[in-house]
């Protein structure tokens, strides 16, 4: 058996859960995934259905029709590389089909006035039925798609629903924002996020916003009530707030009653107070859950759990740019997730919905290395991960499908549908504490992105808007992306980043303002496959580097070493609120521009050189060995520079040294030891004499030994006198 299809089976065994009846308890978001139903507040007041599952699916035309025979299934969420039978080209565009059909059912309870179903995300476009009633379509592939099902819906017995989504990103007008990507070859459809029915009677609840009050220690949730009846309800809204693992009750019962006219929506704001608050850090990811319910004349009608951190997000401009997290300056270190690149490659089978490997996927590596945020790049993850990020305590720039550069398509995007998709994302995802800030684009001049943010800014003004970077930012600290990818160009050598002062870019197009808050979220043109071959892209910069080919070994030493002495220069020079280097999860295969660092993905093995390298580069508490030198006259004492930077909120007492090693890991020369104090966030320059030694090859470096041993020892390390720099030195000594 392929490891594809083993994959595939654990899958179907862990998405095909046996139908189960309702537990009639409070509970929180996370209890939908103990089964296929939940039932939410007093009495059952709203019951969740998941119609995850493995469904029935067969290709098709593009059309009203479905296929006479379904011939294939396919695990729910998901995308159609794992179908088995498998379908022939997936994720290109073919004559073989214009869509795919998918098929399931699900037994309905007793009747309820309210039945929605939600088809969280999938590609491209959707069109629903359920027992042969149209229900409706839906664009947007990386927004859910919301439809009505009470009219159509079977009580007390079987139904079938059918979704169609389209086979290639063509299955839907040209005036779709369906994503540009120049990089991918590969565009699997599928439903790839949940799928589930949410059944209530009238008043219901249509959503929740939470925005939290630090200064006031409160929590202000604007529920959005829906009278789908034809009468006039008085409807009472009682909200409380609970820890979210305990459920410990932390709040008074706030209430309000209204009178809600036939059909009439309305939106009620109620500020709750929570005892003694604890804030939401990526240190500290606690979490509490909102409980609201709706009541007609005593009964419950409908009930809503919505988990929320109490934090705040803002990136500032002027003299004081950056970004801070609850008031305080916060930097940011980490990496990006490119998902939808991930799906194009044949390792992702079902990992992407396998919430253990996700969490690990999150939580494991990213918290080995000090990684406390990521860009989720060039297109939408499936809801649940995020639930993961707000778990585990991840910052998330959350980045939409458009990369305007790569092609013309995004030219007939519609501006006024661009701006629903964006509402539809930002509503679904406004309660996440990890999602710092929107992210509009990503190296777009599209100018209709301005003007999109401008129409769906002030649904959410907890948060800013990253627009791609490439035009003038829309608001007035939003931040900016820099990409310095210095190995793109022949004539860069590394001395030369002793001269530079390591700031963003300033003003050399209209677009680029010193001014605002940047974020260095790709560098540095130096991308290997996990094969330890150089990728597309890469092979330029390893050029650049090596003059030739080169081992795979010499290639890993060299990205490691590289990448993780870039590192720390981005981030000792404090241009940016940010160091986000690129990769973490993409694609990897021949014909691949970037890669990954995963050797193993399945078990989340990343080459080990590149996170030794990064362990160091990216400590909170970090040290940079302050010269690119590559040579020193033998015997001669010479004055070394030393930068320490402190990303903590508390000063850091430390011991400082620097040495250099041999070849055969012996200490040529060792300083004397600096004991040192760095300012709270930051940073401390010391000079060391040492003599250098005559010897031909040797490492230079500099070891940061913090006194508070809740910080690692980390080094920072230079060669000198190798023959390349894919040559691997002596590990660390104990100086």
């Amino acid at each position: 058996m392929t490891r594809r299809v083993q994959l595939f089976v654990m899958g179907v065994a862990a998405l095909s859960l046996a139908r189960c009846a309702p537990v009639e308890r409070f509970p929180t978001p996370r209890d939908l995934l103990d089964g296929p139903a939940a039932a939410f507040g007093p009495a059952g007041a709203r019951m969740v259905i998941s119609l995850n599952g493995v469904w029935d699916v067969e290709q098709g035309a593009l059309d009203d029709k479905p296929p006479g025979a379904f011939g294939h299934m396919a695990p729910v969420p998901g995308v159609l590389r794992t179908a088995q039978p498998p379908f022939e080209k997936i994720g290109l565009k073919s004559s073989l089909r214009q869509a795919f059909w998918f098929r399931t059912t699900f037994q309905a309870p007793a009747p309820r006035q309210v039945a929605m179903l939600k088809i969280h995300k999938a590609m491209f476009g959707v069109k629903a039925w359920l027992n042969g009633a149209p229900l409706g379509s839906h664009f947007g592939s990386y927004t859910p798609a919301e439809f009505d099902a009470a009219a159509a819906i079977r009580w007390n017995g079987e139904n079938t629903l059918l979704v169609r989504v389209g086979a290639w990103r063509d299955s839907v007008p040209d005036w779709v924002p369906v994503g540009e990507d120049a990089e991918r070859s590969v565009w699997p459809p599928g439903i790839y996020d949940d799928v589930e029915l949410a059944l209530s009677d009238a008043p219901s609840i249509v959503r929740a916003k939470i925005e939290p009050d630090l200064q006031a220690g409160a929590a202000r949730i604007i529920t959005t009530l829906r009278n789908s009846s034809s009468q006039l309800a008085t409807a009472r809204l009682e909200t409380e707030v609970a820890e979210d693992a305990s459920r410990i009750v932390v709040s008074p019962r706030v209430a309000d009653t209204m009178l809600l006219g036939p059909n009439e929506e309305r939106a009620v704001t109620q500020i709750v107070p929570l005892k003694s608050p604890a804030l939401w850090t990526p240190e500290t990811p606690f979490l509490y859950a909102a409980h609201s319910t709706v009541a007609v004349a005593g009964r419950a009608t409908d009930a809503l759990s919505t988990r929320f951190g109490m934090r705040t997000v803002e990136f500032r401009a002027g003299p004081d740019k950056g970004f801070f997290l609850n008031g305080k300056r916060y930097f940011l270190r980490g990496s990006n997730i490119t998902f939808h690149r991930f799906l194009d490659d044949e390792i992702s089978s079902v990992l992407p919905w396998d919430r253990a490997w996700v969490r690990r996927l999150l939580a494991g590596n990213p918290k080995d290395l000090h990684w406390n945020a990521f860009r989720v790049s060039l297109g939408q993850a499936p809801h649940f991960w995020y639930d993961l990020a707000d778990e585990v305590g991840l910052l998330l720039a959350d980045e939409f499908m458009v990369w305007s550069t790569s092609g013309p398509a995004s030219a007939l995007w519609s501006a006024d549908e661009m701006a629903a998709e964006y509402a539809e994302w930002i509503r679904e995802n406004w309660n996440h504490p990890s999602i710092a800030w929107w992210d509009a684009a990503n190296e777009t001049k599209l100018a209709k992105i301005d003007d999109v943010i401008a129409r769906v800014r002030g649904l959410d003004p907890t948060r800013q808007w990253g627009s791609g970077s490439y035009t003038r930012p829309e608001g007035a600290a939003d931040p900016l992306e820099d990409h310095p990818y210095l190995f793109l160009y022949p004539s860069f050598r590394l001395p030369q980043l002793d001269a530079n002062n390591g700031q963003p870019p300033q003003g050399e197009n209209t677009w680029k303002d010193p001014s605002h808050p940047y974020i260095n979220d790709e560098y540095d043109w130096l991308w290997l496959n996990r094969d330890g071959s150089p990728a597309l892209l890469g092979r330029e910069g390893f050029r650049h580097v090596f003059g030739g080919p080169a081992s795979v070994d010499e290639y890993r030493e060299a990205y490691a070493y590289l990448m993780g002495g870039l590192t720390e220069f981005w981030r000792a020079r404090r241009g940016y609120a940010g160091v986000m280097y690129f990769d973490y999860l993409t694609y990897s295969r021949p014909d691949g521009n970037t890669s990954d660092n995963f050797v193993d993905v399945a078990n989340l093995v990343m080459e080990p050189r590149w996170k030794n390298y990064a362990f160091n580069a990216f400590a909170p508490l970090g040290v940079y060995l302050n010269t690119w030198a590559e040579s020193y006259p033998p015997n001669v004492e010479a004055a070394l520079p030393v930068r320490v930077i402190n990303d903590l909120q508390t000063p850091e007492k430390a011991e400082l040294k620097v040495a250099a090693v041999g070849m055969d890991g012996a200490v040529l020369a060792v300083s004397a030891p600096q004991f040192i104090t760095v300012a709270a966030l930051g940073v401390a320059d010391y000079r060391f004499l040492l003599r250098m030694p005559a010897a031909s090859a040797y490492i230079l470096f500099a070891e940061l030994k913090p006194k508070d041993h809740s910080q690692p020892t980390v080094w920072s390390r230079r060669k000198i006198g190798f023959k390349n720099l894919g040559q691997p030195g002596p590990a660390p000594p104990a100086l």
